[in-house]
């Protein structure tokens, strides 16, 4: 027991693995719990099973990692390869955004030199740079910096990692204490923060089986900063061109992170399990349901974590993409350009503005369609909606909620339409749909039309087809709805007559474009580009 206390990362590794069974266990029995197999969930106690599955999750995903690392340690040979600081900072980037965002900290990550590859087991480095950021996350208090850079090294052929925040610091006569197992500092002990003294242990170990070494001093943010020296990896010589496409990971870029695009990342983790695979998202949602929004909407759905969750509950965030499906994603960011040439996308932060460029080997496009806006007057007006994803089911909830929609009118009698009818009707008010054609649903037979019609007028709905809707009247709100039949009173108005591809990137790019508007593709979704695909309602 001495000599594992001595050496913090295998005692941890031996910890982790005799609790990695009882923990999966006890995931399994919450996660039958929170299929109801054992009966009907209250709302509060699905939420917090569900919190306990994702811990339980995290705790597994940690204790593969120790056992990992520990092993690596146990074959020094698996140093001598290289790992990519590009890739580890876009994963733990994305792993802390959103705790950094929470705390209103700037988390900032920046890239100063050519070579980002540096000696050393590329998980074992990962660990080192999550647990200097979670670190000073942890000691940076609200509103504050922390700035995480890969430079040169002072030495030739060598790479300088330093984490810098705003925090507490780290006094001078403790801090070559700082690094041995279980210290705290002593304004750590009389925090409130919680700790066991073994991550900068962690990564002093790791760190120095790399063949590098760690120190820490004052940031000029005021806070501590630790400095990782590594050795940069040596460049491979021809005749090992085989072996370093072994480990240069095959790199799949996807944009869209909605519906198409998270199931391509999965088939193709499946099909090629060591491949580097980023999802890029617009939004601040990922992989939900846009199907249910007509059923938050009505309330049948009362969390929107549902509509993102699996069949057991866990909610599929960044981090679940990152810990379950080993995908990185990277929400909130905007794809903006594809240099087809270079083989790289140009990205920009949608918070901070920030640019930066992901290269790959494959390109996948999934930005989905965009709703069709009629040109028409008044569509500027307050209560007037679409229903192209979650914010927009935010706003027309929060009409509902606030008894501003009394009655409802629908441009569109298609499948959206039909769903928020139902919504509508559900919440007790008075709906209008105003179709264009001659008939609701042309997915449909004029027959059954004319059925799905009957029955919808049995509920108390206003069917009104051959209608051209002209303007929408009010000043700040809607009212009504001046269409070739009249005016009709609206206290909120839905658009749902379609929507187009949103081809923009692609058509930027130089990529062919189809006779429907979408993306060309043949028979693989491959487009004009062999190194790129095309997957979903843009194609």
């Amino acid at each position: 027991m001495k000599d594992l206390a001595q050496d913090p990362l295998r005692f941890a590794s031996l910890v982790a693995h005799q609790l990695k069974g009882p923990v999966t266990g006890v995931q399994g029995i919450l996660q039958t719990v929170l299929g109801e197999y054992a009966g009907p969930l209250t709302k509060k106690q699905r939420e917090l099973l569900e919190k306990a599955v994702v811990r339980c999750q995290e705790s597994i995903t940690a204790a593969q990692r120790l056992m990992s690392i520990t092993k690596a340690l146990d074959h020094p040979t698996d140093f001598d390869g290289g790992a990519d600081f590009a890739t580890i900072f876009r994963q733990v980037e994305n792993r802390y955004r959103e705790p950094a965002l929470s705390k209103q900290i700037s988390l900032n990550f920046n890239i100063r030199c050519d070579q980002t590859q540096a000696r050393g087991f590329e998980p074992a480095l990962t660990e080192v740079v999550e647990a200097l950021v979670h670190n000073a996350l942890k000691y940076t208090p609200n509103h504050g910096r922390i700035n995480v850079v890969l430079e040169d090294g002072i030495e030739d052929d060598s790479l300088r990692l330093s984490v810098g925040d705003s925090g507490i610091g780290v006094a001078e006569d403790e801090r070559a204490k700082l690094f041995q197992p279980f210290y705290r500092t002593l304004s750590a002990q009389q925090s409130s923060r919680p700790g066991t003294g073994l991550g900068l242990a962690f990564v002093k170990t790791i760190t120095e089986a790399a063949g590098g070494m760690v120190s820490v001093g004052k940031s000029e943010l005021g806070g501590a900063e630790f400095v990782v020296t590594l050795n940069a990896a040596e460049a491979i010589a021809s005749e090992h061109e085989g072996d370093a496409k072994m480990h240069n990971a095959f790199k799949v870029v996807i944009v869209g992170g909605v519906t198409a695009g998270p199931k391509v990342a999965a088939k193709v983790m499946r099909l090629m399990p060591n491949a580097e695979v980023t999802v890029i998202e617009k939004g601040k949602l990922l992989s939900y349901a846009g199907c249910g929004l007509p059923f938050y909407v009505a309330g049948i759905v009362q969390n929107q974590k549902r509509l993102m969750s699996s069949a057991v509950g866990e909610v599929r965030d960044s981090v679940f993409f990152q810990k379950v499906k080993n995908v990185t994603t990277l929400n909130q960011t905007e794809a903006f350009k594809i240099d087809r040439e270079r083989k790289q996308v140009l990205i920009r932060e949608n918070l901070t503005g920030q640019e930066s460029t992901l290269k790959y080997d494959k390109l996948v496009l999934a930005t989905g369609g965009m709703p069709i806006i009629p040109e028409i007057p008044g569509t500027e007006l307050r209560n007037v909606f679409s229903l192209h994803g979650p914010a927009d089911a935010e706003g027309v909830k929060a009409a509902l909620e606030t008894g501003r929609a009394h009655d409802v009118v629908i441009i569109g009698g298609g499948l959206i339409g039909i769903e928020m009818t139902e919504a509508f009707c559900h919440k007790g008010c008075r709906v209008t749909i105003l179709e264009k054609r001659e008939q609701i649903m042309r997915l449909l037979d004029w027959e059954m039309a004319q059925l799905l019609e009957q029955h919808l007028e049995r509920h108390g709905v206003r069917v009104l087809i051959d209608t051209q809707v002209e303007k929408l009247i009010g000043d700040v709100d809607v009212n009504s709805v001046q269409c070739n039949r009249g005016a009709i009173p609206a206290s909120m108005v839905v658009m749902a007559v379609g929507s187009r591809p949103n081809v923009e990137l692609a058509k930027d790019a130089g990529l062919e474009i189809g006779v429907t508007g979408g993306i060309h593709t043949d028979e693989y979704m491959r487009t004009s580009d062999e190194n790129i695909y095309a997957a979903g309602d843009l194609c």
